[in-house]
């Protein structure tokens, strides 16, 4: 493996999740019983020895003197939607989605998005729709609904408060050309698109009282970049290597049994459905995810989630056993989707570049620009993606998922501020970090970063423990291969699924030419 490459990763994609499954013993009589591995708890007693982030109360209205706001970039979950998975037992038929719960707002129609795919030109982008199959009541699953449609159009006049003068002076200097300051991008999903277009009409179109900007009352069209789905980087995406995430699916269960709480809290949620157990033939869960097949092997608590907070956003109620779990659910669900993307909590550091890498590369590009001083760099950035990208990003912010992690709810958003500092240096930068600084934002609240005493801080410290996790899209596949090879190593370690031999080794085929799922 090439010198200085960080040791492991996974995530994304189900090809090969037959074989992988299959070697997983559990069946739907043993699925919430203790597994031979369980050496040690689910968090390395290094953890406890991590700086940490931290989120505060609220933010500061100002910045300091001497900082001038000069980009802004937000990373943010889509909106409300219709459920991807149905929860069993006899909760799973009381809540109803009808048809026009996903009607388009009128307010979307005041932005016209021209969809390009930036890595082949010329090429239009395909999107996924929902797919074809209708919940009680006539929706579709995975649908952004009106509710959904409101909450990013007021995240987008949030922006435009919050980032007023930045906004307004580039709306004065390029007029309708928003391409000179406004890159947008965002998933190949619908609900994704769609809330994007939500964002943009509350950020270009809701011009703040008392002003009279003229683009801010013109039909705004926006180009925006969406790439294929096995170029995508806008969640973990590892569609090139698929064992990866086939190999933590298969070993889900045997490290999720060491959190504290886990099994039991399957069981709890079981017993709040009427049901035996959670998970497996007894009792299946529906799933109309786009990129998921249902399991029975081993069914994942998020899928419950997934049915139970679409139905909290939209006005139901729960029954009391149920709601009661529900943030815990948040908290478990939340390490489940980690340790699904990442493998093992062990190794979640290492695994940090492979999962968000190549988009935190994006992301660097732009504040590199800026600090050169050229003026070529983006004034305000949108991402539109999904929770599988959230969370990792948290993390590598800093915050400690023994605690401070939980799923991110519809509509969330991080927030990197990017500013330019009129008064000097600060001790221990780079020469272009010296004049930039930055801070993040959570749920619109000021994150304090790991080793800072302010909401703001240099960007030496944003690199040190953010910017580090950057990886060109360059040699991307060969390096996660090889990665691969030891995530497959520590697996076998372990005495756990894993594949003899790791497919991209030399000779690594069978006489038949197919690859094994092996239990040690």
């Amino acid at each position: 493996m090439p010198a200085g490459l960080p040791r492991l990763f996974a995530v994304a994609s189900a090809a090969a999740a037959t074989a992988a499954a299959a070697a997983n013993t559990n069946s739907a009589s043993n699925t919430e019983e203790s597994h031979s591995f369980s050496k040690g708890d689910f968090f390395p007693s290094r953890y406890a020895e991590l700086p940490r982030a931290r989120l505060l109360p609220g933010k500061s209205s100002s910045q300091p003197a001497g900082l001038s706001l000069a980009s802004v970039s937000v990373l943010m979950r889509h909106g409300a939607r219709t459920p991807l998975h149905k929860v069993p037992g006899y909760l799973g038929d009381q809540f109803r989605w009808p048809t026009d719960v996903a009607y388009q707002l009128a307010e979307m129609d005041g932005v016209q998005m021209q969809l390009y795919d930036p890595l082949h030109p010329g090429s239009q982008p395909s999107l996924m729709r929902p797919h074809r199959q209708y919940l009680l009541g006539g929706a579709q699953p995975g649908s952004l609904t009106r509710l959904g449609q409101a909450d990013m159009i007021r995240l987008g006049q949030r922006l435009r408060r919050d980032y007023r003068q930045l906004v307004n002076d580039n709306l004065r200097k390029h007029k309708e050309d928003y391409g000179g300051w406004l890159y947008c991008r965002s998933t190949s999903i619908l609900r994704c698109v769609q809330s994007l277009q939500c964002v943009l009409a509350g950020l270009l179109l809701d011009a703040q009282p008392g002003e009279s900007l003229e683009a801010s009352a013109a039909p705004a069209t926006v180009r925006v970049a969406i790439r294929s789905l096995i170029d995508e980087d806008l969640f973990p995406n590892f569609r090139t290597v698929p064992e990866l995430q086939n190999l933590n699916l298969a070993n889900a269960s045997a490290l999720l049994s060491r959190l504290d709480g886990y099994l039991a809290t399957r069981q709890q949620l079981a017993n709040a459905f009427g049901i035996p157990s959670y998970g497996g033939r007894a009792s299946p869960m529906p799933s109309w995810n786009e990129t998921q097949k249902p399991r029975e092997n081993f069914v994942p608590l998020y899928f419950a989630r997934d049915d139970l907070s679409a139905r909290l956003a939209h006005g139901s109620t729960l029954p009391g056993p149920v709601a009661k779990l529900c943030p815990t659910l948040d908290r478990l669900c939340a390490l489940e989707l980690l340790t699904e993307e990442m493998g093992p909590c062990e190794i979640w550091e290492e695994a940090l570049p492979y999962c968000i890498g190549t988009w935190v590369h994006t992301l660097a590009s732009n504040v590199n620009r800026l600090a050169s001083g050229r003026g070529d760099h983006h004034r305000f950035e949108l991402y539109s993606s999904h929770d599988s990208m959230l969370l990792p990003v948290l993390l590598a912010l800093g915050f400690d998922p023994r605690s401070d992690i939980s799923w991110p709810p519809f509509g969330s958003a991080i927030v990197f501020e990017f500013y330019t500092n009129d008064n000097g240096s600060s001790a221990g930068a780079t020469a272009s970090q010296e004049r930039i600084w930055c801070r993040v934002l959570y749920q619109d609240r000021a994150v304090q970063l790991p080793g800072c005493q302010s909401e703001f801080a240099p960007l030496s410290v944003l690199s040190d423990r953010f910017f580090r996790l950057a990886r060109p899209r360059e040699g991307f596949v060969e390096a996660s291969q090889a990665a691969g090879r030891e995530l497959n190593s520590w697996y076998r370690e372990h005495g756990l699924t894993h594949l003899e031999p790791w497919p991209y080794d030399a000779d690594s085929t069978g006489a038949d030419g197919e690859r094994d799922a092996k239990r040690a």
